[in-house]
């Protein structure tokens, strides 16, 4: 195989004129678009004035529907011999002008109201292809000018290009006989000449020859081949990088990066709703923006996080869990008892553990096996574990003094509290096993589409049913955390914890339909969840109140995730009531 030439020149005109065109039709598309959406508009009117003129057309029709059958009326009783010719001619003179007048004056009303509504919407629609056409003639001398820049910019690379033709082509013939020159001095090529040299003095035989040749040519022709594919001569790629510069401030980049920041700040908008809850609350508590009250956001909401990451594995599968909070009392409570009963924090521990893991396999179990829909599912657990906490407490309110579980929420390791710690330990490890191994992008699949995912041999129930123990895993941990700081089990402890949880994962975006999202999105949630939680103690308003403000919070969150699909909806709505007006 022979080593090709360089040609860096030629491969430098074919990538600048396919820059070129890319971004020639990328200019047509943009405008054309534009210029469509303005068609679009006039089209949009002439639709709405035909639905409204065939409206007053039907009631026309209906109306001297209703003459034609009084005088249909008339004709079956003079066929049914009801009447004689005489009546008949009496009727159709006398008694069918006077009923049918207020049918006729309706008509005549709905006819004029027709006219008018023709005019009116006629004139509207010709102002607006007026203003359209002076729209579209902007856009198209825009559209002019815009492609004159990118010719300009085209001739004036192409320029740079030919003036250093004589240049790059010297650099190129200098690099290839180089790289020939190391071709010829390669190992494969010394030994070939070896050979030849050995088969000319009979120091080989011809089978060993011929064998030895062949593997040093295979591997000689290799070498040229991977050259000819993947090398990139040092002309073309100084010139190269001078070209992707020169079209840097392309129009095409400029739009992209304008679609990019504007799609950035549509994904950042829970960041910036933390960021205006804080700025408002900091300027009227100072103390919120202290060390302490950060450190105490997370701390105190640590537990919090564990139920929500938990609860995410299981909405990624389409399902739901509402028994959180009765888990979490239950869980509670059982350590409490454990701890008072005088049983070592490890054995409770693993009590803990064991309890949120058969919970979770039931859910499990009769989600996966049985195909109970996971509302039904989980609300009997919800009140099943809520009742059993009543019963396990003997509806009292149990402390809880240990000071190994005390230490748990109290230990600091480098100023970080542990509970924080271990929340980011859980999103780590959550985060790994979702997105970086097969189980995880099993539950996703399953998630997006349960029986696509079984024909595609995903094992679909077991995926069902494993979440809910994975889920009751974390929930242990947020159990754990949540009675070592409080240190106190009440049969009412995590009464609607559910729904906090819950709302953390569709703050974060995670769909409730399943498939999409993930712990990172739910771990934005939580954070705003919890500075929200926190600035409307520190403001002091009404517990009932606060609830009110955050219920509002998340509604506006969870609408603008939802692709502006109400705005949109409620812009066509506002262009039909306009349009109606200005025809009235």
């Amino acid at each position: 195989m022979k080593l090709n030439n360089f040609n860096s020149y030629e491969r430098l005109i074919s990538i600048l004129d396919n820059k070129f065109l890319n971004e020639k039709n990328y200019i047509n598309e943009y405008f054309e678009k534009k210029n469509e959406n303005l068609f679009n508009k006039v089209f949009f009117l002439s639709s709405m004035r035909e639905k409204e003129i065939e409206a007053i057309e039907k009631k026309i029709l209906s109306l001297n529907l209703k003459i034609s059958k009084i005088k249909e009326e008339y004709d079956f009783q003079l066929e049914d011999l009801v009447i004689d010719k005489k009546q008949y001619d009496y009727l159709i003179n006398n008694e069918l002008p006077v009923k049918a007048k207020k049918f006729q004056e309706a008509i005549k009303k709905l006819e004029i109201k027709k006219t008018r509504k023709i005019t009116k919407w006629d004139n509207l629609i010709n102002k607006k292809r007026v203003s359209e056409k002076e729209k579209i003639k902007k856009i198209n001398s825009l559209s002019e000018k815009t492609q004159q820049k990118n010719l300009l910019k085209f001739e004036k690379l192409k320029l740079s290009l030919n003036k250093k033709q004589n240049e790059i082509g010297v650099l190129d013939e200098n690099e290839y006989n180089k790289f020939l020159d190391k071709l010829n001095k390669s190992k494969y090529s010394r030994k070939i000449v070896e050979l030849n040299q050995n088969r000319q003095e009979q120091q080989i035989g011809p089978v060993s020859y011929e064998k030895q040749l062949i593997q040093n040519e295979i591997s000689q022709n290799q070498l040229v081949e991977s050259i000819n594919k993947n090398y990139k001569p040092k002309a073309f790629v100084k010139e190269n990088r001078k070209l992707s510069q020169g079209f840097v401030t392309s129009f095409s980049n400029k739009k992209r990066i304008i679609h990019q920041v504007g799609f950035g700040l549509d994904q950042a908008k829970l960041i910036i709703i933390i960021m205006l809850i804080a700025i408002v609350v900091g300027i009227l508590q100072p103390v919120f923006f202290s060390t302490r009250n950060w450190k105490l956001i997370f701390l105190q909401n640590a537990d919090l996080a564990c139920l929500a990451i938990g609860v995410t594995i299981i909405i990624l599968t389409g399902g739901i869990d509402l028994s959180i909070g009765s888990t979490l009392a239950f869980a509670s409570a059982l350590v409490a008892k454990m701890i008072v009963d005088g049983y070592e924090l490890s054995l409770v521990i693993i009590a803990l553990v064991a309890f949120c893991a058969l919970g979770g396999l039931i859910s499990g179990v009769l989600v996966s096996l049985l195909k109970l829909q996971p509302f039904i599912v989980t609300l009997v657990m919800m009140l099943v574990w809520r009742g059993a906490t009543y019963v396990l407490l003997n509806n009292k309110v149990v402390p809880v003094q240990n000071d190994a579980l005390a230490k748990i929420a109290s230990l600091e390791i480098l100023s970080i509290p542990l509970p924080i710690i271990l929340v980011f330990a859980l999103v780590l490890v959550t985060f790994v096993l979702l997105k970086f191994t097969v189980y995880g992008r099993a539950v996703y699949a399953v998630g997006a589409n349960y029986k696509a995912s079984e024909l595609s041999g995903i094992k679909a129930k077991f995926i069902l049913a494993s979440v809910y123990v994975t889920a009751s895993l974390c929930f242990a941990l947020g159990s754990l955390l949540y009675i070592s700081q409080n240190r106190v089990a009440t049969p009412t402890t995590g009464n609607a914890w559910e729904l906090d949880a819950i709302a953390c994962v569709v703050l974060g975006g995670t769909a409730l339909s399943g498939g999409k999202g993930g712990v990172l999105q739910t771990l934005i949630g939580w954070f705003v969840m919890s500075v929200l939680k926190n600035a409307l103690v520190i403001v002091g308003l009404d517990t009932n109140v606060q609830s009110i403000v955050k219920g509002l919070v998340i509604l506006i969150a969870i609408i603008s995730q939802s692709n502006y699909g109400l705005i949109r909806y409620l812009n066509k709505k506002f262009k039909n009531v306009q349009c109606k007006i200005l025809t009235w």
